[in-house]
């Protein structure tokens, strides 16, 4: 069996919404990158990845277009930003108190070997990975820089698309 049979069976426009979604969740956008597209991109998606060098300028600068649930749950963002101190109305995480030595109005420390801190669990409620093999791949692409920023940047705005073929029997 093809491994990107599930793919290929897919219309077109549901497999070029894949590779868009799995773009926006996995190249590393900087922040020039998301003010120049910032209308196509979907911050829904956008809120999932790991690879932006998130900073609190960028999550203030589009605090009404991210997916708060979904930031919450980006480990990288939860690992170096405290967000119900920083966007009490945004997060359903609520500050903790300290009750370690330090006796802190809150805990701060996000340390992941702080046997106080309590981190959202993250769980992953979308359900558009139609095919882990080409998810994979993306990513493998993205992360190697084997896609250039031309490519993607063609595949994402462009709407063009790439091909996923193995051998094919003549």
């Amino acid at each position: 069996m093809d491994k990107f049979e599930n793919y290929l069976s897919l219309t077109r426009d549901e497999r070029m919404q894949f590779l868009k979604d799995s773009i926006t969740e996995l190249y590393p956008f900087t922040d020039d990158d998301i003010e120049l597209y910032n209308d196509k991109l979907d911050f829904n998606i956008l809120s999932y990845n790991s690879r932006i060098k998130w900073s609190y300028l960028l999550l203030e600068k589009y605090r009404d277009k991210w997916d708060w649930n979904s930031i919450e749950q980006n480990d990288i963002i939860s690992r170096n930003f405290n967000l119900a101190l920083l966007f009490p109305d945004k997060v359903t995480s609520s500050l903790s108190k300290c009750d370690c030595f330090r006796n802190l109005d809150f805990c701060e420390n996000l340390d992941y070997h702080c046997e106080k801190f309590e981190k959202p669990v993250a769980i992953v409620s979308r359900g558009i990975i139609k095919d882990l093999y080409v998810y994979r791949l993306m990513d493998y692409l993205i992360n190697e820089k084997i896609i250039n920023d031309k490519a993607l940047l063609m595949l994402y705005l462009l709407d063009r698309e790439l091909d996923f073929v193995g051998k094919q029997d003549h």
